[in-house]
């Protein structure tokens, strides 16, 4: 009789540490929930911001030196990322922001040729950016400030019947390497950006 008791206490406690054991990983492990659909945003360095944007081949830029015509020109950056630069000779630009190129030419303007040179330097044409997939005109399209995926569709003549709104991917050069990631309608765009619209198979 005390054999059955104890083996009926020992049951019990079984249950009991079991219930307990089952609370305790409830506690520790959050729920499980379906996993997030993956979306692959802008990575580091990519966002659209034309204060830090980087010269690039075929962009147009106006160079002006206070004073000093002879060291002033307009061009646009070569294939290879370079341009000529009166007193200075061939210069390399791309891959350099407005600031850090402004600085260069100063510096070197100052160092044999003009002292103390007060040089301003603007883009005043951007390179053109690309629309491709499911548009009705895909192709280059000249590049405006403040531009973002809705208006660069609209431009090129909008969306395809088989088209997929929300399937929009974005390729832009971010620090030497080019990087594709997901957009929406609002993403702005920069200059020699890739818009590719994906097609609706339903």
């Amino acid at each position: 009789m005390h054999s059955i008791d104890a083996i009926r206490l020992l049951k019990q406690s079984a249950a009991v540490m079991s219930v307990v054991l089952v609370a305790a990983c409830a506690w520790i492990m959050p729920e499980e929930t379906a996993g997030p659909t993956l979306k692959v945003l802008e990575p580091k360095g990519a966002v659209a911001d034309l204060s830090s944007y980087r010269i690039h081949p075929g962009d147009a830029i106006r160079i002006s030196t206070l004073d000093h015509e002879d060291a002033s020109i307009a061009t646009v950056i070569a294939e290879d990322g370079s341009f000529e630069m009166p007193f200075l000779g061939i210069m390399t630009a791309a891959d350099k922001t407005v600031v850090e190129l402004r600085d260069e030419i100063a510096e070197g303007l100052n160092a044999q040729y003009i002292v103390n040179p007060k040089v301003n330097l603007e883009i005043t044409k951007y390179r053109p950016y690309f629309v491709l997939g499911q548009i009705v005109r895909p192709g280059s399209y000249e590049y405006q400030v403040g531009l973002d995926v809705r208006r660069a569709v609209a431009t090129s003549g909008g969306y395809t019947r088989r088209a997929d709104e929300d399937g929009i991917r974005i390729t832009r050069r971010v620090l030497g390497q080019l990087r594709t990631f997901s957009g929406a309608k609002t993403s702005k765009i920069m200059p020699g950006d890739v818009v590719e619209i994906d097609r609706r198979w339903f």
